[in-house]
């Protein structure tokens, strides 16, 4: 299947000190593609390139075989780059429907799409996005995300100050909406128990460099190569 997403030997950082260096990246079509690594390891710098708010330092990143200008996030999202951030960045003096309508766009999905999938935010569609549990906003700031057409979903840390049985609900969901209208994905978490279960691939990155690359088939059979590239042993 050809690629959607590819970084041919991209290296990205900031001014001349380069946190990723030389990466090679695919993703197809309804794939998922996890990026897990300590702090530190450049995943979040490696996102914020592709998305525009970071010129790459060297190499490419391509869309449907097409270079992307780096450097600018309107470029990228107009290309069909959607980011999900870690901070969430939700109004939170709006409500949840205020919310969702600011990002709803021409080709993408409806609020009631957003709904059907999180059904915890119809029971909160007039509470303001402020006083929702951290699980209800991350299922507002994925929505809002899956309401933007594109053809590729980057997010950051989808997991981050969540309990375990949050993160389970959110990933079916997530995993359905992209299915649906095979949307390209990067996620990036910090373990790999968090994407096991809807990863198709898994890498592992250690100070900017992959460590450890491989199917989530094999990387669910594999825990001690897997323990041992996040460590930075190999």
């Amino acid at each position: 299947m050809d690629p959607v997403l590819e970084c041919r030997r991209l290296t990205c950082g900031y001014g001349r000190v380069a946190v990723v260096r030389d990466l090679d990246l695919t993703v197809t079509k309804g794939e998922v593609v996890a990026i897990i690594g300590p702090n530190g390891a450049g995943k979040t710098t490696l996102l914020s390139t592709i998305a525009g708010f970071a010129r790459p330092l060297d190499g490419q990143v391509l869309l449907n075989g097409q270079p992307l200008a780096g450097g600018s996030p309107t470029a990228a999202a107009s290309a069909g780059i959607v980011l999900v951030p870690d901070d969430r960045s939700l109004f939170t003096q709006l409500s949840v429907l205020q919310n969702l309508k600011l990002a709803q766009a021409r080709g993408g999905r409806t609020v009631d799409d957003v709904l059907d999938l999180f059904p915890a935010l119809r029971r909160r569609i007039r509470s303001h996005a402020g006083v929702l549990s951290g699980g209800e906003q991350q299922m507002l700031t994925l929505g809002r995300g899956l309401m933007r057409p594109g053809h590729v979903l980057l997010i950051d840390e989808m997991s981050m100050g969540l309990a375990p049985t949050v993160v389970a609900d959110l990933l079916p969901a997530l995993q359905r909406a992209c299915s649906e209208t095979d949307t390209a994905v990067l996620l990036v978490e910090q373990h790999a128990e968090v994407v096991e279960t809807i990863a198709d691939q898994i890498i592992v990155m250690v100070h900017g460099d992959v460590a450890y690359r491989g199917s989530a088939e094999r990387a669910s059979t594999d825990r001690d190569a897997i323990e041992a590239a996040y460590l930075g042993q190999r």
